[in-house]
């Protein structure tokens, strides 16, 4: 979604007007050429925080955006379950958990972003993630696709009403092409 956290690619792109902040247009410095951005980095498997030309962050401006707005939605949907009396809480993973891609990648941490050992997120990782059973199970459930309009797989709540005031039973992907 976002690149690695530190780019010279996203650098680049931000300068030929490829790339750009989220609401740019509330930015004062539109160039960003001498400015920094403060941000985690790992250095030789230890987090530290470090200054980086704001345009080689790039990618970590979009994401704090990104993480941003997500944490927005959660709290709505915390405040909906609080005002339904439920003890409950949706929380969302911290950004180092999980890394496929950028210096976070070679480094494991918990939903919490604490620090693992491979050893502990070898260990761990199935109460986090979804297991090989829990995959399978999925697949197990999802093993027919279902085409007919207003018709839902076993696994997909149908909902109350389509998009945009049309029926459920609305084509609204076709398949026959």
């Amino acid at each position: 979604l976002h690149g690695g956290e530190v780019s010279t690619n996203a650098a680049a792109y931000f300068a030929n007007g490829l790339k750009g902040r989220a609401r740019e247009d509330r930015h004062e410095d539109h160039l960003a050429i001498e400015a920094v951005y403060s941000m985690l980095v790992v250095e030789q498997g230890r987090c530290e925080q470090r200054d980086v030309p704001l345009r080689n962050a790039m990618n970590e401006v979009l994401r704090d955006w990104y993480v941003g707005d997500c944490a927005a939605g959660v709290a709505r949907w915390n405040a909906l379950l609080e005002r339904q009396g439920l003890s409950d809480r949706l929380y969302l993973p911290d950004r180092k958990f999980n890394r496929r891609i950028g210096m976070f990648s070679s480094v494991h941490f918990d939903p919490a972003g604490r620090q693992l050992s491979d050893e502990e997120w070898a260990r761990r990782q199935d109460e986090w993630l979804p297991s090989p059973a829990d995959k399978s199970y999925l697949l197990s459930i999802m093993a027919a696709p279902v085409f007919k309009c207003g018709a839902f797989a076993n696994y997909i709540a149908p909902p109350a009403k389509g998009i945009n005031l049309r029926p459920v039973e609305f084509e609204y992907v076709r398949t026959d092409q």
